[in-house]
């Protein structure tokens, strides 16, 4: 997974001038000036460009996964080139990237549940927003992607149940954010999997 989030910013204000006038019959006609209504469509902010060939700092991660090695199913931080199995990653950029890989759990596994959150972000004053980002899916259960407000509450923006993308070709995929993120204070985007043992991301 590597991600980007792009807003669109609202208008600003419309001023008219003068603001007040009167007219009468047969007087010259007031010329009007606007200005203002800068912004909205055309006019983009990134609020976050993460691609994980470093640190990744602020990104947060959790695993919930029960049963096998719960610890071999954490969102981990991999080379391009990393080898699984008989399966060789390489990213969209040909860089590290991050991997959530339900088979490596091991056969005693029940279940992986991990997820990818990002930093806290501003969206005020944004009419619209995509996240985008590129991934590798192995449909084994769920992928989803989702938003919080709070960091606690997450709703899904949308779910994945079949395979996406190629361990060789990742999929670029661009997502609106939802109307309900949009111009507040904080928004947390979180990628969270779910998988019986044998899938992987």
């Amino acid at each position: 997974v590597s991600s980007a989030i792009t807003i669109n910013a609202l208008p600003s204000a419309v001023v008219v001038s003068p603001t007040t006038t009167t007219i009468c019959a047969n007087d010259s006609p007031v010329l009007l000036t606007a200005s203002g209504g800068q912004g909205g469509v055309g006019t983009t902010t990134t609020l976050i460009n993460e691609n994980f060939n470093g640190a990744a700092t602020g990104w947060v991660t959790t695993n919930l996964s029960v049963g096998g090695t719960p610890a071999n199913a954490a969102w981990t931080l991999r080379p391009n080139g990393h080898s699984y199995s008989s399966v060789t990653f390489n990213s969209n950029d040909a860089s590290q990237f991050y991997l959530s890989n339900s088979d490596a759990q091991g056969s005693g596994s029940t279940s992986t549940l991990t997820t990818l959150t990002s930093p806290a972000f501003s969206t005020v004053g944004a009419a619209s927003g995509t996240i985008n980002f590129f991934h590798y899916f192995r449909a084994s259960d769920a992928g989803r992607v989702q938003y919080s407000t709070d960091g606690t509450n997450f709703t899904t923006i949308t779910t994945y149940s079949t395979n996406q993308g190629a361990a060789t070709a990742f999929a670029n995929v661009s997502l609106a954010l939802p109307a309900a993120a949009l111009n507040q204070p904080t928004v947390y985007i979180r990628f969270r999997y779910e998988a019986p043992w044998g899938g992987d991301r």
